[in-house]
């Protein structure tokens, strides 16, 4: 059997697909061809201006929140906001700011020919909905779709999708309803638990057989997440042997939790276990405090995990606003991110007048907008007749990144500024080592450059080195990863589930189902009665999710030794009480 090599294969987030939608029908928008994307920064700091305008600088934040909620539920300025709203019936003061710091908002998007993230679905949806021709021909390009992650989408997606996909609805849809942990990035885990009902006729092929984890793991993650109504029935099975049983640990308070941790980590190396095989999860980064010190004093190497995608991070971000900016000397809002970075004066005064400026003189390179403007610090011009020298160079793009990195002073900008600097450098190294591999297969200028790596979201990660050491992050950052040895700490009621959420009670037994189901052969799940808490010592209680997977013997809190010829599965104990048993003894 010969098979044909695949060709015009599509491979995008659904962001990156609608972005390059809405590029190739940018006349119908309206946009050029090269509109900007702002991110949630970009996003957030015209929020804030436009806040400011309208005397209201201290809601910028939950206004911006809404606007994003408003996009994602289809909403336009003007239209449905009372509806929308839940909390004002009939519309209230807050509402009417809401509309004005929307339209203001979208007017300002309009005029700096940007689009910001919800707008990317938002449009395209829009762009199907209004012209038929336009469905029709991309429906001819793309005959089959494969959606992966389906639990993630949220309605907007699934508008897209079915749009596309009709009328033949060849849609292969892979995904769990027990993974759908992105309720805060507007995800509907509604959408695969309906998928049948959206595509009639849709055949389901259940993947219940787990080759990862141990039988003990996968009990006990059946044990979680069968709690939940909504969800789909499954029966997972494993061809593993059933291991060791999962620990419960109670401790006293978070540096007990951390020093056993810490202890634990030392037996299991010495047992041959390696560093990099064992991850630390936790609900919130906060909880890892009292873990870094405990493994630094017992000098275990750890590389915490900060959950940022790789182009969300601070230096990159302000590396490709350099690149922006050489690119387009009219983008104002990468000017004013890089105007006083290194610091070069431009103070808060500065900054207010520039806003002005560059509000008055839109579509105006910046030197041109500030020359013959007093009062503006010389080390700014000197720095613009930097940006133009390098934009006569007409370099590959790596030679770009390096020049500016090298002429601007960056590094050591952030050798000086920040900690973790030297991971902060090694990441500005991946971005040249980035544009050089597009040197080499695309070689294009620096506009496609910023195009291809910087357009909507991340359909990629680069790819690192994994270091021999322990990992730390969060679950969500751990989310589609693995490990031969798993803690999951913080297991206390209001950290897990979270006090913030608690109206999403399931998504948050699927955030504890999803920690224990990244361990393949050991799961220790610790919590602790005394942990500080923005400051304040506060007295806590057990996961109400972990109640609902300990053995009978072991009472609501965990605290008695269970037999594990009762319960082969869980076992809980106390370590400093078996600590001062020994002393005494």
């Amino acid at each position: 059997m010969t098979h044909r090599p695949m060709r015009d294969v599509t491979v995008a987030t659904f962001h990156r697909f609608c972005a390059r939608l809405l590029r190739t029908y940018h006349d119908l928008i309206p946009r050029s061809d090269r509109f900007r994307i702002y991110d949630g920064d970009d996003s957030g700091r015209l929020v804030k201006t436009v806040a400011v305008e309208l005397h209201a600088p201290g809601m910028w934040e939950s206004l911006r929140e809404d606007i994003d909620r408003l996009k994602y539920l289809g909403i336009a300025p003007g239209y449905g906001l009372a509806a929308a709203s839940a909390d004002s019936v009939p519309p209230s003061a807050y509402l009417a700011l809401l509309d004005e710091t929307y339209r203001r908002y979208e007017q300002r998007l309009e005029r700096d020919d940007a689009l910001d993230f919800p707008d990317l679905l938002l449009k395209a949806l829009r762009l199907l909905e209004t012209h038929p021709p336009v469905v029709d021909r991309v429906r001819r390009r793309y005959r089959h779709i494969l959606i992966d992650e389906y639990q993630d989408t949220c309605p907007l997606q699934e508008r897209v999708l079915q749009l596309l996909a009709a009328p033949a609805y060849n849609v292969c849809a892979v995904g769990d309803d027990d993974q759908a942990i992105y309720a805060f990035r507007h995800a509907d885990a509604s959408g695969i638990l309906n998928f049948e009902a959206r595509f009639p006729g849709a055949k389901v092929i259940r993947m219940e057989t787990n080759y990862r984890s141990s039988g003990t793991v996968i009990e006990v993650a059946r044990r979680i997440v069968s709690a939940n109504r909504h969800r789909t029935p499954k029966a997972i099975t494993t061809p593993n042997a059933a291991g060791d049983p999962v620990e419960v640990i109670a401790c006293r308070s978070s540096e007990h939790e951390a020093s056993w941790i810490a202890d634990t980590i030392a037996h299991l190396a010495r047992e041959g276990a390696g560093f990099g095989d064992i991850a630390i999860l936790g609900r919130v980064a906060s909880l890892f405090r009292p873990v870094e010190q405990a493994l630094a004093d017992a000098r275990i190497p750890y590389s915490l995990v900060d959950g940022l995608a790789f182009w969300e991070r601070r230096e990159i971000k302000d590396a490709m606003a350099f690149l922006r900016f050489i690119d387009d000397p009219s983008d104002a809002v990468s000017f004013k991110r890089i105007a006083n970075l290194p610091p070069r004066g431009v103070g808060k005064r500065v900054v207010a007048r520039l806003d002005r400026l560059i509000a008055a003189h839109c579509g105006q390179p910046m030197v041109e907008v500030l020359y013959g403007v007093d009062g503006i610090p010389r080390r700014l011009f000197a720095f613009l007749n930097m940006m133009d020298s390098l934009r006569a160079l007409h370099l590959p793009v790596s030679r770009v990144i390096e020049a500016v990195l090298e002429r601007v002073g960056y590094e050591d900008h952030v050798t000086k500024t920040y900690a973790g600097s030297a991971r902060r450098l090694a990441n500005l190294t991946q971005l040249v080592d980035i544009a050089r591999r597009f040197d080499r297969e695309v070689s294009g200028d620096l506009g496609a450059f910023l195009l291809h790596a910087g357009g909507a979201g991340t359909d990629h990660e680069p790819a690192g080195n994994k270091p021999e050491a322990v990992w730390l992050m969060t679950i969500h950052a751990a989310k589609g990863l693995e490990f031969r040895i798993v803690f999951v700490v913080g297991l206390e009621d209001g950290v897990l589930p979270h006090a913030r959420s608690r109206d999403n009670i399931e998504e948050e037994r699927r955030l504890f189902y999803v920690a224990a189901t990244r361990a393949r052969e050991r799961l220790f799940l610790s919590w602790s009665a005394q942990r500080v808490v923005q400051g304040r010592e506060m007295s806590h209680r057990l996961s109400p999710f972990v109640r609902e997977i300990l053995p009978q013997r072991a009472g609501a809190g965990g605290s008695e030794r269970s037999d594990t010829a009762a319960d082969p599965v869980v076992i809980c104990h106390q370590p400093h009480l078996q600590r001062q048993q020994a002393t005494v003894a």
